[in-house]
Order: C-alpha cells, then sequence, then structure tokens
C-alpha cells in the first residue's frame, strides 16, 4: 500500500505488511478534543485486515476476522464493515481493533457491504440483499436484489441502493427493505417494480387451480366427467354433441386433465 502527495507524482509512505493481494481500502477518522486520527484500514485476500496510522504510515495492528478474502470495506463514522467470500460480514472498530459483530446468514460469497450506526447490509452472489441490527445482530429483512450477482449497495438517507450485474440499480427502503424504484429500461423497470405483485396474482391463480382440481378429483371413480364440464352445459346451445369426438381414454377424469376443470 502507498501514499502520494496529492498534486505531485510523488510516493509519501509504503505501506508493507500484507501477505497476500491487497484487495480493499477505505479510510476511518475520529476527532477526540485536538486531536485528529486518521485510520487507513486495508484487506487482503487471506482474510487478514491492517490498520494504519495515515499520518505517519505506522502500522498499528493486524487483525484476522475472515476466513477467506476481504472483497469489500466501508466506513462509518469511526466504524468500518468488512464483506468477504467466506460468507461473513464484520463491524470493527479499528482505533481500538475490536470485532463489534459478526453477521453469518449469507449463502454465497459477499461482494458488498455497508453500514450505519444502528444497520449493516450486505449483498453479493446469491442475490440477495440483507439488512442486520447492529446492535442484536438479528436479521431484519431478506429480500431477492437482482436477476444477477449484486456489485454494491450504499446507504444513503433512510434508503438503500444497491447496484447488479443485470445492469440494474435499485433502491430500497432501509427500514423494511420495500423496493422503492429500479433504475433501468423502461420496461425493465416496470417489469421489475411490479413483479411482488404479478406473483402474488399467480399465487392466487395457482391456489385456486389447485382447490378446483381437488373438487374434481371426486369425479375419478368412474364418473364420465365431461357431463359435468361446463362445455356440457354450452354444447346443446351450439347443437354440438362433443361426445361423439371426444377419445375414450377421456370418459373419465384423470389427473393430466385436471386443468380442463377450470376452462
Amino acid at each position: 500500500v502507498r501514499t502520494w502527495l496529492v498534486g505531485r507524482p510523488k510516493i509519501q509512505r509504503a505501506l508493507e505488511g500484507h501477505i497476500s493481494s491487497v484487495n480493499q481500502m477505505v479510510v476511518s477518522s475520529r476527532q477526540r478534543g485536538s486531536t485528529h486520527n486518521v485510520l487507513v484500514v486495508t484487506g487482503d485476500a487471506s482474510g487478514g485486515v491492517r490498520v494504519w496510522d495515515g499520518l505517519r504510515g505506522i502500522a498499528l495492528r493486524a487483525l484476522e476476522p475472515h476466513d477467506d478474502a476481504v472483497n469489500y470495506l466501508s466506513a462509518y463514522g469511526d466504524m468500518v464493515f468488512s464483506a468477504s467470500r467466506d460468507k461473513t460480514m464484520r463491524a470493527m472498530d479499528p482505533h481500538s481493533g475490536k470485532i463489534i459483530r459478526s453477521f453469518r446468514d449469507s449463502t454465497s460469497t459477499l461482494r458488498t457491504v455497508a453500514g450505519t450506526d444502528k444497520y449493516i447490509v450486505g449483498a453479493g452472489k446469491d442475490k440477495t440483499i440483507r439488512c442486520f441490527d447492529l446492535a442484536t445482530g438479528n436479521m431484519l429483512w431478506c429480500k431477492d436484489g437482482t436477476e444477477d450477482y449484486l456489485n454494491r449497495a450504499i446507504i444513503h438517507d433512510k434508503s438503500v441502493f444497491t447496484a447488479g450485474r443485470d445492469t440494474t440499480i435499485r433502491r430500497w427502503r432501509l427500514s423494511d427493505g420495500k423496493l422503492e424504484r429500479v433504475y433501468a429500461s423502461p420496461w425493465k423497470r416496470l417489469t421489475s417494480e411490479n413483479e411482488p405483485r404479478v406473483q402474488a396474482v399467480l399465487g392466487f391463480i395457482s391456489m385456486i387451480v389447485e382447490f378446483i382440481q381437488l373438487c374434481a378429483l371426486g369425479f375419478g371413480a368412474g364418473v364420465p366427467w365431461w357431463k359435468y364440464h361446463p362445455v356440457s352445459f354450452l354444447a346443446p346451445a351450439v347443437q354440438l354433441d362433443w361426445t361423439k369426438w371426444m377419445p375414450s381414454n377421456m370418459l373419465f377424469f384423470p389427473p393430466f386433465f385436471g386443468l380442463l376443470g377450470v376452462m
């Protein structure tokens, strides 16, 4: 890790100590009276996190919060949040070296993390965004984020913004995870924002179909089901004797033709 002087192509300091590739870096600062501490926090491919004095370039502490690569670091106030390939997130105080809390509910590699003094949000390869209460560690909500990997999550005010490999950016309500807006093409936005409503309607229709099929099973014990089909009541009106062209193997209700009960 190297620090450079702004405006001049000159290396100010070289921070050495990692034993594997440095994947992420973030700056955390703390003001205590007249003392202003600036820390550089770095994460590497072996799961290690190192804390450096940003002004003097001195290594302050080495942490091992993860069992696999640190994929992302973010800072809020004097806290740092990490997301790892080991499917976990950590909230840390780099000024003391204390790991505040660990979060382990992800089912796949975590690619991003964001946090505040109350919440921590993580997302990754399982296409799901999860929000936890920082104080208790309880998961507050979990939502299917996108059609592909989630690459970034940012908390702003009362919303969470996510960016995914499916080319969309989404805004979620931080308190309960409600999808508020999809930033994409008009068609993708329409289908994505209305997907929960469509799924609810399809689920209701499916429940009705299953109920009717269950009721229709009563006609399977040797009763010609076509006599009770709605078409049989319409046939006289159009002078159609539809039983003449019905195959003999369809005269009794089989499960395959259960859907005909709602036609």
